[in-house]
Parts: structure tokens; sequence; C-alpha cells
């Protein structure tokens, strides 16, 4: 999901008002993110990426691979992730 920007800065002056320092809001901001993240899988933007498209490439040996040759390649295949050995 797409951050609030200008709901982010409205929190930030208000928790300024309150007596938060800078670094503590940052601190607070940057624990939320990472949490989010952890809890939140594979973005779509990681998924549409040139990156993630090489790498299914790669794995699969196909140029266009469909979701069930990624499956395989990345998940059942021998060398899948969480693979042992």
């Amino acid at each position: 999901a797409q951050e609030d920007h200008g709901a982010i800065s409205s929190a930030r002056r208000g928790l300024a008002c309150c007596g938060w320092s800078p670094q503590k809001i940052g601190r607070i901001v940057r624990s939320i993110r990472e949490r989010q993240s952890e809890e939140s899988g594979i973005s779509l933007a990681y998924l549409l990426s040139t990156e993630f498209l090489e790498l299914a490439q790669r794995r699969t040996g196909v140029e266009d691979p469909t979701f069930y040759e990624l499956g395989d390649a990345f998940f059942l295949s021998a060398q899948g992730i969480g693979a042992c050995g």
C-alpha cells in the first residue's frame, strides 16, 4: 500500500506539538515501516520490477513464465527457495 504522505506529515506536526522530538518521531516512523514491511510480504512493485522478471526468467528458463512455472521453479524444484542441500 502507498503511504499517505499528507497524513504522515500531519501526524508528525501533531506529535511535535505534544513535545515529541524529531528523533523520537523518526524512530517510531521507522519502526512502523519496518513492521509493515515484515508483515506485508512481497510488494507489487517488486513483482512488476525488471529485477524480478530477470530472476523469474533465470529460474524458469522461460521468457514469459506462467504462475505455475514460477511455483515449480521457486518452490518445488531441488533448488527451490527453502530447499535443503
